[in-house]
């Protein structure tokens, strides 16, 4: 008697049940451990924000820093941005501001931790960009010990010939001249820009001794609130500041600038924020609504001066408690340049007639 032939079974072979599994978590585990390595970097939870829906954002140096991009934020390395390599290569930053542009990237995330070992004495713009340096053309968003964001921003176009006039016509309002209308300032100050914040200088000898800034949507708007904010702030420390402004201000110059965040930092350890703090920066902070700062040359004023001491001195002038400060307990810091506009020099140094205040219309 022979025996049958085997019959296929139409049943699949199953895969024993603990291979399934160890699959699953091992797939999961490889998961988490790309989320949580970009959660391991420090100030994850404030950079990521800063890179969600941002379009075409530039990555310059590790690799992993791209994982802080989600959203509609496109990663873009050098080789992708035509002239980008030789602008970071040379050292003219509105050079590189330009091709950035150009290929419609309006942000740029700078691997910074490298610390300050690039630094030369002739640093290219990729040296002082990860040496947290200002970058003409570029501003400081968001700054960490990992990385940077800067901002891609387009030069004032304030011509040297009307920022000297924009400070006579300061000078005019501080000795209580009726304001112009704003259709009689030029067209490029009542352009429309993001936030601008126009500061007002009075100096005697090169020393300040007044100054008022005003944010508004437009420099020349914000000329007439700055020159309005000092004259009465003269009025309030007249005999401080050398008696009636009308005689006064005949020593004085009259400058013109912008003044412009070039970064918030992220933690106040205080290594960190000796090391975002440059010879041309100042520092301020925003805490409930209300900004304080110290221009760069307060906060030069003495030299060999450090982030930690500047922030320290501007705290202790508006009763913050260091300990407060810097912990970003209700507290944002901040750094920011200065760019002059216009300068009107003191009638009574140049020889030229002392103007008096125009008569009211």
């Amino acid at each position: 008697m022979t025996e049958s032939p085997a019959v296929p079974s139409s049943e699949p072979r199953r895969r024993p049940r603990g291979v399934v599994v160890a699959a699953v978590v091992v797939a999961l585990l490889a998961g988490a451990a790309v989320i949580l390595g970009g959660r391991a970097l420090p100030g994850w939870e404030l950079l990521e924000p800063e890179l969600r829906d941002r379009g075409d954002v530039l990555f310059l140096g590790g690799r992993d820093l791209e994982r802080l991009a989600s959203g509609t934020t496109r990663v873009r390395r050098e080789a992708q941005i035509p002239g980008a390599a030789a602008a970071l290569a040379g050292r003219v930053g509105r050079t590189f501001s330009d091709a950035l542009r150009a290929a419609g990237v309006a942000r740029v995330v700078v691997d910074a931790r490298g610390g300050t070992a690039g630094r030369t004495s002739s640093p290219s713009v990729a040296d002082r960009l990860r040496a947290f340096d200002h970058i003409d053309g570029l501003a400081a968003h968001t700054l960490s010990p990992v990385a940077g964001i800067y901002e891609v921003t387009a030069p004032h176009e304030v011509p040297p010939h009307i920022g000297d006039a924009m400070a006579r016509v300061a000078r005019e309002l501080l000795l209580g001249a009726r304001p112009p209308r704003i259709g009689s300032f030029p067209e490029v100050v009542r352009r429309a820009r993001p936030a601008a914040e126009v500061l007002l200088v009075v100096r005697e000898e090169g020393r300040a001794k007044l100054w008022r800034s005003a944010r508004s949507a437009t420099i020349a708007r914000g000329l007439l609130t700055a020159a309005q904010a000092a004259r009465a702030r003269w009025g309030e420390r007249e005999q401080a500041l050398g008696g009636p402004i009308e005689s006064a201000l005949a020593r004085c110059d009259v400058e013109l600038a912008l003044l412009e965040e070039d970064g918030t930092l992220t933690e106040g350890a205080s290594p960190f924020v000796d090391r975002v703090f440059t010879p041309v920066h100042g520092v301020g902070y925003e805490r409930r609504g209300a900004w304080r700062y110290h221009l760069p040359e307060q906060a030069h004023a003495r030299a060999g001066t450090k982030g930690t001491s500047a922030f320290r001195a501007l705290f202790e002038e508006h009763g913050v408690a260091p300990a407060e400060g810097f912990a970003l307990r209700n507290v944002r810091l901040y750094r920011l340049v200065v760019t002059r506009l216009g300068r009107s020099g003191a009638p009574a140094r140049s020889g030229l007639e002392v103007p008096t205040p125009a008569a009211a219309r």
